[in-house]
């Protein structure tokens, strides 16, 4: 009875993940496009790789079956499964398939980068090289962040500290590849373990790697400048025609940026 029981589980419940399958791999959403290319076989694989996936599929009911025993069912709780109308091999499809949903694609490229601290920004700015620069990126508005670099004294002592003069750093273009609130990048930073970077390393890109943003757009969401108005607004580099250019952008509450921006972000 369980054997029978089984099979037509495996009929329900493999009927459902197939209809999801086709559905995700279908539309404009689709991870996979088109119809992978099959081989041929020989026929006397082929039994053997039906009896194994017959065994494997038996054991997969067998395993749900148990689980959902451990968990108080009975032989009546599961036949409801087989029931005309049913919503539970759907559900249990659902739950199959989460591990396919096709998540937001998150690409980064890395890029090393030297910050000179003992540069203004104004310094910094000039390095770059741009065609333009928004009046509004000056040091007033933007204060330089230099880090420290401490040194243990020991014997448990106070901690000596000496402005670091250049810092290496590691900067990483963050791309959702959607249309995306602030928030939304924030929380996408945090999960790989990355904060957004400040001004100073994107001048540092910008002198190094002049021709980025030729390409992209690249937003520094780790400086922010509040305007009296309460106005939020973040640098970014960009281009104008074949001009390279320095300039802000509004961070307005409720906004989103294009899909197309790089969000600099550097290790937490």
């Amino acid at each position: 009875a369980f054997f029978w029981l089984c099979l037509q589980v495996q009929k329900n419940v493999g009927k459902h993940i197939q209809s999801e399958r086709q559905a995700l791999h279908s539309g404009n959403n689709a991870r996979i496009r088109g119809t992978p290319p099959t081989r041929s076989r020989p026929m006397g694989n082929q039994k053997s790789d039906i009896v194994s996936n017959m065994m494997r599929r038996t054991q997969i009911v067998k395993a749900i079956s148990d689980a959902l025993r451990d968990r108080g069912a009975d032989d009546d709780y599961l036949k409801r499964i087989l029931r005309e109308g049913s919503d539970l091999p759907s559900k249990i499809a659902n739950l199959l398939m989460e591990g396919e949903q096709k998540s937001p694609i998150i690409n980064y490229d890395s890029y090393s980068v030297s910050v000179d601290y003992t540069r203004t920004l104004a310094d910094m700015i000039n390095a770059g090289k741009y065609d333009y620069a928004n009046k509004d990126i000056v040091e007033k508005n933007f204060p330089i962040q230099r880090p420290s670099e401490s040194e243990a004294v020991t014997g448990g002592g106070p901690f000596r500290t000496a402005p670091a003069q250049n810092k290496n750093i590691e900067l990483f273009l963050v791309h959702l590849n959607k249309v995306a609130k602030t928030s939304e990048v924030l929380a996408h930073m945090d999960k790989l373990g990355l904060r957004p970077a400040r001004i100073e390393p994107l001048l540092a890109l910008g002198e190094k790697f002049p021709n980025i943003q030729r390409d992209y757009l690249l937003v520094a969401l780790g400086s922010v400048w509040v305007r009296s108005s309460g106005d939020r607004d973040v640098p970014y580099l960009g281009r104008y025609g074949s001009e390279r250019g320095l300039d802000l952008d509004w961070d307005v509450t409720g906004g989103s940026w294009d899909g197309a921006c790089r969000f600099l972000a550097v290790s937490k």
